[in-house]
C-alpha cells in the first residue's frame, strides 16, 4: 500500500505539471525535482515498510515505474515496464498474492507483446528521400 501511494502521489504531479505547463517530450528541471521528491518519499516509505530482502521487490518495481515515466521515451518506458512487472510479480509471489501474481503475469506479458510492436512498427517506418541511397 505505501509503494501504491507513491505511484498515486507521482500521478498528481504528472497531471498538475502537465495540466499547468502542457506536455513536453523534454526533461526539465522541474522534472528532475520532481524524480528526486519521489524517489525520496520511495526511499522513506521503504525503510517504514521494511520486513526483508523480498519485500523491497515492491521497491523496486515502484523506482522503475517512475524512472519509466519520468524518462519520456516510449520505447524505453516498454523495456522498463517489463522489469517493472517482474519486479512487482516476484513480490506478490513472495506475499503469497494470488490476484496479484495473475495482475502481474498479464501485465509481463503485455509489457513484452507492446514492446514487439513497437519495435515491428519502429521498423516500418518508411524511409525519408534524402535517406534513400540508390546504387
Amino acid at each position: 500500500m505505501a509503494m501504491v501511494s507513491v505511484g498515486i502521489l507521482a500521478n498528481i504531479l504528472f497531471f498538475y505539471d502537465e495540466q499547468k505547463n502542457g506536455k513536453t517530450d523534454t526533461i526539465a528541471k522541474k522534472d528532475v525535482i520532481m524524480l528526486i521528491i519521489l524517489l525520496t518519499y520511495t526511499a522513506i516509505l521503504s525503510v517504514i515498510t521494511y520486513t526483508d530482502l523480498l519485500s523491497l521487490f515492491s521497491v523496486l518495481g515502484t523506482i522503475a515505474w517512475l524512472i519509466s515515466v519520468w524518462i519520456k521515451d516510449v520505447k524505453k518506458y516498454k523495456v522498463i515496464a517489463i522489469f517493472t512487472a517482474i519486479f512487482w510479480l516476484v513480490f506478490n509471489i513472495y506475499a503469497l498474492s494470488i490476484s496479484g501474481i495473475i495482475t502481474q503475469i498479464i501485465l509481463v506479458i503485455a509489457a513484452i507483446c507492446g514492446l514487439v510492436v513497437h519495435i515491428k512498427n519502429e521498423n516500418k517506418k518508411p524511409q525519408k528521400a534524402e535517406d534513400k541511397v540508390e546504387v
